[in-house]
């Protein structure tokens, strides 16, 4: 099994890698902002937390505490 070290300060990262990585976290926050609106959307139209839970794979105790602020 090889391992590789991670870059040190003076080692010169391509930017293409780092362009990456923040196309990556917008895209990540686009994610969480679209998601946010399609579950106050539901739960305006009447969509329980179980079943916004049962979407995401988790419990309708903890949908119900990561979108409390909804």
């Amino acid at each position: 099994m090889t391992t590789t070290e991670p870059f040190s300060d003076t080692t010169t990262v391509p930017e293409s890698h780092v362009r990456a990585i923040g196309a990556a976290r917008d895209a990540l926050q686009a994610a969480e902002l679209h998601m946010r609106q399609a579950v106050h959307e539901a739960r305006r139209q009447g969509v329980t937390w179980q079943q916004v839970g049962d979407t995401l794979g988790t419990t309708r105790q903890a949908a119900q505490e990561r979108f409390r602020d909804l």
